[in-house]
């Protein structure tokens, strides 16, 4: 439960700091920024804050946030040993609870033994993710015995010259699959489709992740004849659904009143798209708004996410929604920490 405690301690931290800062013009930047590491933090968490994967939202399960996927790529780039990730991943961020607390692990490393790839293509990556040379490989991998068979869906990022997607396309042909240890960092909960008609479309988490450690004994499992009667046989063959391209989502962090007695430093305060203003401040909102979609690709829809940080109240979420929309943001998500953390203590504190 420390990561978990941990995590919840950041963003009262968080929220503390900026809340510090709010009697400050809004030009000026809260404390949040005075220290690096907070800064880095704060920045990681306002970024990981634009993945969406509400099960009612099938589109934005489906969109790869861009902006993210590309970061925790060049995570992968940087720190392309799995072995020494192994040593640094989440005990908590298991299977179970990414599929229930997804909020709580966004950008954390998981683990996954014994496991086996029993889907891989091979995609290249365009100049703008700055890793020429560089491959990707969509994967689908399982773990576990049947009949429960634990399915995630990988992105393993190949450095140039890999031969990575040859040994996997060959296990899955020949029956003779790989069995390996994966360890990535956690984005979203993904939706696909099966190709078969009539079937609902199926969940899992998605790992970002360097090439695996294969194992030494036993090296290889016959997955495509053993895993036919499991959970992981009837998600396949696996399909992308097809979603609005999202490179990147607005964020609109509500941080709360100051603690000042004067009458104007009671007003409540929100980060907008990086910038602090007053909550009710509608023309700054518009203005940060029209910034955001000029910037964005034509083809992308713009969308926004509200993050109530714990120190802002309840009823500051309707206000800013409010505002977003009539600035021309028709899709808008809400992500209320302070609810999230309750609900995740509630159900982890039962186990």
């Amino acid at each position: 439960m420390n990561d978990r405690l941990r995590t919840a301690g950041l963003m009262l931290a968080l929220a503390a700091c900026a809340l510090a800062g709010c009697s400050r013009k809004p030009s000026q930047e809260p404390k949040v920024w005075a220290d690096r590491m907070d800064a880095e933090a704060n920045e990681r968490r306002l970024l990981m804050a634009q993945i969406v994967d509400d099960p009612h939202d099938l589109q934005a399960s489906a969109a790869l946030e861009g902006k993210a996927y590309k970061h925790l790529l060049k995570l992968c780039a940087a720190n392309s040993d799995e072995t020494k990730l192994d040593d640094k991943k989440n005990e908590q961020a298991t299977f179970e609870n990414l599929l229930k607390h997804p909020h709580l692990f966004r950008g954390e490393l998981a683990g996954v033994k014994n496991a086996v790839v029993m889907e891989v293509e091979q995609a290249k990556l365009p100049a703008e993710y700055g890793l020429p040379g560089y491959t990707v490989l969509p994967a689908i991998l399982a773990a576990g015995s049947p009949p429960y068979v634990q399915v995630y869906e990988l992105r393993i990022l190949c450095p140039p010259g890999s031969t990575l997607y040859a040994q996997l396309k060959k296990g899955i042909e020949e029956d003779k699959n790989p069995v390996m240890r994966v360890t990535g960092y956690f984005m979203k909960n993904h939706v696909k489709r099966t190709n078969r008609a009539n079937e609902p479309p199926w969940q899992r988490p998605l790992l970002v992740c360097p090439e695996p450690t294969f194992r030494r004994v036993n090296p290889t499992y016959p997955a495509m004849s053993e895993l036919q009667h499991s959970d992981a046989w009837d998600l396949l063959p696996s399909v992308r659904v097809d979603a609005p391209r999202s490179e990147e989502r607005m964020v609109v962090e509500l941080v709360g009143r100051s603690s000042g007695s004067r009458a104007q430093d009671a007003r409540e305060f929100a980060r907008v798209d990086g910038q602090l203003a007053a909550l009710d401040d509608k023309a700054f909102v518009a203005q940060r708004v029209q910034a955001f979609r000029a910037r964005l690709p034509q083809d992308h829809l713009p969308s926004a996410v509200v993050l109530r940080s714990s120190a802002a109240p309840a009823g500051s979420i309707s206000a800013m929604v409010e505002a977003l929309a009539a600035a021309g943001i028709k899709k808008i998500y809400v992500k209320d920490e302070a609810e999230m953390l309750a609900v995740a203590d509630r159900d982890l504190k039962k186990r």
